[in-house]
C-alpha cells in the first residue's frame, strides 16, 4: 500500500508503545505488526522513534514483497524486521526468488541462524 504517516499518527504510535512498554517493564517482549501498510521513509521515522523501548521486532513495515524496501528498513534501524507471512507465489518461481532475497537479507544482516 506504501501509505504515509502524519506527524500525529507517528506521535500517537509512539505513545502506545510507550504505554504498552511502561505497563509490562521490560521482562515482556514488545512488538507490533504493521502490516505492510507504510512507506519506507516513514517507517523509517517510526522506527528511530521506537528505537528507545527495546522492540521485539517491527511486522511487515512495508509490502514484504518488495524487498529493496524491507532492506532500506533493516539497514537503518536497530530494531528487528520481521516478514515472511504474506510472501506467496505471484506467478512460476516469483515465490522462491522472494525467499531466497530475503534469505540472503536475514544473512546479511547476521542471523546466522540460517546458515
Amino acid at each position: 500500500m506504501n501509505r504515509g504517516l502524519s506527524l500525529r499518527e507517528l506521535d500517537k504510535m509512539e505513545s502506545l508503545v510507550a504505554a504498552a512498554r511502561d505497563a509490562v517493564g521490560p521482562e515482556i517482549d514488545v512488538c507490533i505488526d504493521l502490516h505492510g501498510l507504510y512507506n519506507v521513509r516513514d517507517v523509517i521515522l517510526l522506527a528511530h522513534r521506537l528505537e528507545p523501548f527495546d522492540m521485539m521486532f517491527l511486522e511487515d513495515p512495508v509490502p514484504p514483497e518488495n524487498v529493496g524496501s524491507l532492506a532500506k528498513v533493516t539497514a537503518a534501524t536497530p530494531i528487528p524486521i520481521c516478514t515472511g507471512e504474506f510472501v506467496v507465489p505471484a506467478g512460476p518461481g516469483l515465490g522462491a526468488e522472494l525467499n531466497e532475497e530475503l534469505l540472503r537479507l536475514r544473512m546479511v544482516e547476521g542471523d546466522e541462524s540460517f546458515e
